[in-house]
């Protein structure tokens, strides 16, 4: 389990701010990048930000989070995304917050349903899920 985090341009936020927790209606009137509507969390995350007044300025929706981060690094605005793609955001250019109250998403691996795993999976399962709480312990 991990959740959603801000990504914004280096700068957008006040020093003393850093590192703490985004209140969600810091987002009221914020230039975010939007997802596009056939992403699964973006209907998640439409309702998770209906209590925002006045709500964030969406001017362009974008496919992926890896998009949305690139768009962040260029100084196009805020986004909402997983925290493993902010993770790989320039320090340089970009700062992460998590949002509060935070909004859970939950990782998950895919299998095919008319084969038996193969004997190393639980293993593999295991390393990926060690390395992804190291990497959500970093925020």
């Amino acid at each position: 389990h991990g959740v959603l985090v801000a990504l914004a341009p280096q700068g957008y936020w006040k020093e003393n701010e850093l590192g703490k927790p985004l209140p969600l209606m810091a987002l009221a009137g914020a230039p975010l990048i939007g997802l596009s509507s056939a992403d699964p969390l973006s209907a998640k995350l439409d309702s998770y930000l209906e209590a925002v007044d006045p709500p964030p300025r969406v001017s362009i929706a974008v496919q992926t989070y890896s998009l949305a981060r690139a768009m962040v690094e260029s100084g196009a605005g805020l986004a909402v995304i997983d925290p493993f793609t902010a993770l790989g955001a320039s320090p340089a250019t970009t700062c992460i917050r998590p949002l509060a109250p935070p909004l859970p998403i939950t990782l998950y691996a895919l299998t095919r349903a008319d084969e038996p795993p193969p004997h190393m999976l639980a293993s593999l399962l295991e390393i990926f899920g060690s390395r992804a709480h190291e990497q959500l312990d970093r925020l």
